[in-house]
């Protein structure tokens, strides 16, 4: 690939020939993440007439090619159970962790996970008993969500506040324990943590793929332990001695360390929590607080483009979100329509940090020099090709999210990888808006701020916070409005 045929960025790259050559890859990489979120044809589109709030799963509207990106309601789970946990026995009782642990069987193999549904009685409430099965605990927490929706106040509703939810529990400082379906290995502990055996077990059991990234895949997930639904994203490590060294895969072990270690204190309702990290011979597990739905790029492939209502009220989310991360100064530097998830609520939290980066200086918004070459092409920033930059990146990636949530097209739909690497790094352009859509006069003031060449000039979060168009409607429900998307 010649980067100085498409983007004038030779100029910005070391001189050393060897960083040259791993700048240049680091480039192809990008090219590579870009095709792959950038493969929406809107000709070749089926719309799908359901609301918004019903496309979240496949019993409401999901197509069959895209089920792995679903994320079911508890609703979907239980009624379906046996397709979102294809490799287990949902009705059979799982002994708990700290039984399996303290009694190994006489052999050596591991000890039996499963009994007599006779031998073992189950109890109730929401934590987990030995012989309690897969069922049964997804059963509590359907029962117990529809008690939380039922006791909040009608009038709380029609006002159209979202509704409040328990955080999910957090795993940090205690030991996962996968429970393994019958005739499969159960991993072993890396090491890598000397005082695992002195930590509280958690038993959880991986369910069915909904998503996947350029880091490993996510899965959905069930903490027995406390009978809550989870999303676990998995790198699972290569067994060989040569695979063990190789490169690619110690770079994606550092990339979820990296990105653990800058989330895992991070609380706000439109940030995707991360609740715990476990590493085994297998696999390296980063655990995700659930988010039933999809991401906002999976409804816009199912209903296409959003009435204004809506599309303000996910922009002030994004930003709400936004605030918070650059207050704790980090970028994010990969903000698009895929990686923001709502839910049925229509509650937006911004997700997928695995090239998060947080800044050394004082201000998020202060310009990093010697930065590389990290998020999507198309909705990448024209600072992001030059020697530094700052987290106004994600300011502009934001006003690429808008576009797409009013098109259904992903910005320079028209173009190439190459060509819009061209019209960014070289031209300094920012992605046209089209004539033809229906916006207002505040909205398109609003994508003119985001989309100021000049980083410094550009909004912060807050300052958007306060923009019109960032306002939500009075009275506006998502629960109503999402059928007039």
């Amino acid at each position: 690939m010649h980067v100085k045929n498409s983007v004038n960025i030779e100029s910005n790259l070391p001189e050393n020939a060897e960083q040259n050559s791993k700048e240049v890859d680091k480039v192809e990489n990008i090219i590579s993440q870009s095709r792959e979120s950038s493969n929406r044809s809107p000709q070749l589109k089926k719309r799908n007439p359901t609301k918004l709030a019903r496309t979240v799963s496949k019993r409401r509207g999901v197509k069959p090619e895209e089920s792995w990106i679903e994320r079911p309601s508890t609703d979907d789970v239980f009624e379906d159970i046996e397709q979102y946990f294809p490799h287990h026995n949902v009705d059979m009782p799982i002994v708990d962790a700290h039984e399996s642990t303290q009694n190994p069987s006489p052999s050596g193999e591991p000890s039996p996970q499963t009994k007599p549904i006779s031998a073992i009685p189950e109890k109730t409430g929401a934590k987990i008993s030995r012989g309690k099965s897969i069922r049964v605990v997804v059963r509590e927490m359907r029962d117990r969500e529809h008690t939380h929706r039922k006791s909040v106040d009608a009038t709380t509703i029609n006002e159209g506040k979202r509704l409040s939810r328990k955080p999910t529990t957090k795993l940090w400082g205690k030991r996962p324990v996968e429970r393994i379906p019958p005739g499969k290995k159960a991993p072993c502990l890396s090491g890598s943590d000397e005082n695992c055996n002195e930590k509280k077990p958690v038993n959880w059991v991986k369910g069915k793929l909904i998503g996947k990234g350029n880091f490993g895949k996510v899965y959905l997930a069930l903490n027995l332990s406390s009978s809550e639904m989870m999303a676990v994203k998995q790198i699972e490590l290569l067994q060989t001695l040569s695979d063990k060294s190789n490169e690619r895969q110690k770079v994606q072990i550092k990339s979820f360390k990296d990105e653990m270690e800058i989330l895992k204190d991070l609380d706000h309702e439109n940030i995707v929590s991360y609740i715990g990290y476990e590493e085994n011979e297998q696999t390296v597990n980063i655990f995700l607080e659930y988010v039933n739905g999809g991401s906002i790029g999976t409804v816009l492939r199912s209903n296409g483009p959003f009435k204004e209502p809506v599309v303000r009220s996910f922009t002030r989310q994004i930003l709400q979100g936004l605030q918070y991360l650059h207050g704790q100064n980090i970028l994010h530097r990969d903000i698009k329509s895929d990686n923001i998830l709502v839910d049925e609520d229509g509650c937006c939290k911004i997700s997928d940090f695995g090239i998060s980066k947080r800044s050394d200086h004082k201000l998020a918004y202060d310009n990093i020099s010697n930065m590389s070459l990290q998020g999507t092409i198309f909705w990448m920033a024209p600072e992001v090709f030059t020697n530094g930059y700052s987290a106004k990146v994600d300011i502009w990636s934001l006003g690429c999210v808008v576009l797409e949530m009013f098109t259904d097209e992903r910005p320079w739909s028209s173009l190439t990888d190459l060509a819009a690497m061209f019209k960014l790094g070289s031209e300094k352009k920012a992605p046209p808006i089209r004539n033809d859509i229906e916006i207002s006069k505040e909205a398109r003031d609003f994508l003119d701020k985001c989309f100021i060449i000049e980083p410094e000039k550009r909004p912060t979060a807050e300052e958007l916070l306060n923009h019109p168009f960032a306002q939500e409607y009075p009275n506006f429900n998502f629960k109503v409005n999402d059928n007039k998307i």
